[in-house]
């Protein structure tokens, strides 16, 4: 609406401005048409003015509310992140000789490799204990329910990209199959059947988890280059110690 009267301003400045510079070319009322251009003039200087301080202001309020819409994300990213990793290092046999601090250098070819001896059935590092299936299942709800909350309050002042990756990570199908798992367990406890628990290394699940880190890194990637460095959602340097839980292979498959 601003723009819209910013332009007509400008139109009617510049028609009256034209016709008062070609009557005192004409000779007629040369005092009082030349007077009557220079104000219109300075009022086209001003409302030029006015418009551009406005519109700095308002791209600062918006620039600080999406920082403020992004800011919600980052406890559940760190939370995120934080559960992909300790999956890996539950699943390997020895630390990985590459440094790793983020999702960029985690999520390399060996991640899913290691990922297909991932047990789920066995005990997450928690206490009380339980089993990295309830474990998994109640960190996805928990990073689901954050995405949403932030998507419902602060949709307004994100743009298309930060809406199109938190509704494709709401959507992830690795995310509903961690959350499907405990069902899984649950049926075949009933019925009395017994199963493997090792889903990664199935026809189709690499190319599923895949699809999650990638939209999962985008997301990071995007939210640690408009936060400061204190800020940033990464790992830690000491990951790799055997006395912070997971231990290195704790949820690894014996078969």
């Amino acid at each position: 609406m601003r723009k819209f009267g910013l332009k007509v301003s400008i139109a009617v400045v510049f028609l009256l401005s034209s016709a008062s510079l070609f009557s005192y070319w004409k000779g007629w009322f040369s005092d009082f048409t030349l007077n009557l251009g220079t104000e219109l003039i300075g009022i086209l200087i001003t409302v030029v003015f006015i418009d551009l301080v406005i519109s700095r202001h308002e791209q600062r309020e918006k620039s600080k509310l999406r920082r403020i819409a992004l800011r919600q994300l980052r406890v559940p990213m760190q939370r995120h992140l934080s559960l992909l990793f300790n999956m890996y290092k539950a699943s390997v046999t020895a630390p990985a000789t590459r440094s790793i601090d983020g999702p960029e250098t985690l999520f390399r070819e060996d991640y899913y490799l290691q990922l297909a001896s991932f047990d789920l059935s066995k005990d997450a590092p928690v206490i009380p204990k339980q089993q990295w299936i309830d474990y998994a299942c109640h960190e996805v709800n928990e990073f689901r329910e954050s995405l949403s909350r932030t998507l419902e309050k602060y949709a307004m002042h994100l743009d298309s990209e930060v809406i199109d990756l938190l509704e494709s990570l709401l959507g992830s199908n690795f995310l509903s199959f961690l959350k499907q798992v405990p069902n899984i367990r649950n049926i075949d406890r009933n019925e009395g059947f017994k199963r493997s628990f090792v889903f990664f290394g199935a026809p189709g699940m690499k190319d599923m988890i895949e699809r999650h880190t990638d939209l999962f890194s985008s997301l990071v990637k995007l939210f640690n280059s408009e936060m400061d460095q204190a800020d940033h959602v990464k790992l830690s340097s000491d990951i790799w110690r055997n006395d912070v839980s997971p231990q290195i292979g704790s949820a690894r498959s014996v078969a």
